[in-house]
């Protein structure tokens, strides 16, 4: 049994693979399914050794709730101060950047996401957050990693 192509079917193929080597994605692959695969393979720049499923400060969570639990909050140890880009003095801007993050059992910060932007602004702030250390947050003596939101202020 002889297997024959029909020419269309080729063209279309070679079509689809010379385009995603053109716009510079020779895989083929959608851009969310590389996203998927540098995360899950640990490439992900924003993403140094998170742990999976940390509490959110704040929310309550009546699924889970057993008894009173002595709960302390992350506590900042070290502060970097963000870069004020030099753009964004020009162009005077100002204000508050809002980060949601995720602290780490060891103080770390990790998958930090702008909740609240101001363009000019954003990487500056991501990039001092990564910086922060913080003590971590501890249900019933027990450090656990949380997400939490933080604030970045610039001013002039």
């Amino acid at each position: 049994m002889s297997m024959r192509f029909h020419p269309a079917a080729l063209i279309v193929t070679v079509t689809l693979a010379l385009v995603a080597v053109a716009v510079g994605n020779p895989s083929g692959r959608t851009p969310e399914a590389q996203a998927a695969q540098e995360q899950a393979s640990g490439k992900a720049q924003n993403n140094p050794a998170c742990s999976p499923k940390p509490l959110r400060v704040g929310a309550s969570r009546p699924d889970v709730y057993v008894g009173p639990d002595k709960v302390s909050t992350p506590t900042r140890i070290l502060y970097v101060k963000p870069e004020y880009p030099e753009s964004a003095k020009a162009a005077k801007v100002q204000g508050v950047v809002v980060i949601e993050a995720q602290i780490e059992l060891d103080g770390h910060v990790c998958n930090a996401r702008v909740v609240r932007s101001i363009p000019f602004l954003d990487q500056s702030a991501i990039d001092a957050v990564l910086k922060w250390r913080f003590a971590p947050a501890k249900v019933n003596g027990v450090a656990v990693p949380v997400i939490m939101t933080m604030t970045v202020n610039f001013t002039l």
